[in-house]
């Protein structure tokens, strides 16, 4: 159970889960007009899925987990996981700046508005979730984890509430994975239940209101 546990954490860690939802999305079938798809992630042009995978890549996992490995080397956190609550401010703005920049760069480089507004919700609400986070931080670790799969599955129920057609699995499966990786992270003893459920809200609250708003 311990092996399964550390797998499912691993497997799901919170800088990659965001970017299974985008994939599940782009690839996945799904309809949001019956004449104009022009707000639907899967008939954007390949081309225009590969830059967005390839963006989403470098600035929510690649750069992020390349700067922890840093601050581990450097001695600034104990583990990549930061268990110490004390070590987790810096890791946390480092992510909030790069979901910034990330934003900011599709506003500027599309003022238009041209990609679905998705593009421009996923990575706000990153932002917004981990200056929650912050905040959060002084009182409890809570778990990132779970934010993880709730900002997975906040993306994916609001994509598919706005779709007249799209993989209807997808939804249990993002509860399922929270589940799974909730539970991991208590069987751990990394956090408390509480730490995950308000971890999962976080993530899921903000991420759902922002994806489904967003104008």
């Amino acid at each position: 159970m311990e092996f399964t546990s550390k797998f499912i954490s691993w497997l799901f860690l919170p800088l990659l889960t965001p970017l299974y939802a985008l994939l599940l999305l782009l690839f996945l079938p799904s309809d949001q007009d019956f004449f104009f798809n022009y707000n639907c992630l899967y008939t954007l042009a390949l081309p225009t899925k590969y830059a967005l995978i390839y963006l989403f890549t470098i600035f929510g996992f690649l750069a992020p987990g390349i700067s922890l490995l840093v601050m581990y080397r450097t001695k600034m956190i104990s583990n990549i996981e930061i268990d110490n609550k004390s070590e987790r401010s810096i890791p946390i703005i480092i992510q909030l700046l790069y979901c910034l920049f990330l934003y900011l760069f599709f506003v500027f480089k599309d003022p238009a508005g041209q990609l679905p507004t998705y593009v421009y919700a996923f990575p706000l609400s990153g932002a917004i979730v981990t200056a929650i986070f912050f905040l959060l931080n002084r009182w409890k670790k809570i778990s990132i984890h779970a934010a993880g799969t709730g900002i997975m599955t906040g993306m994916i129920l609001a994509y598919s509430m706005h779709c007249i057609q799209y993989s209807f699995w997808i939804i249990p499966f993002s509860f399922i994975v929270s589940g799974l990786v909730m539970s991991a992270r208590v069987y751990l003893h990394k956090h408390t239940l509480l730490e995950v459920i308000i971890g999962w809200l976080v993530g899921f609250l903000v991420t759902f209101g922002i994806v489904y708003l967003y104008k």
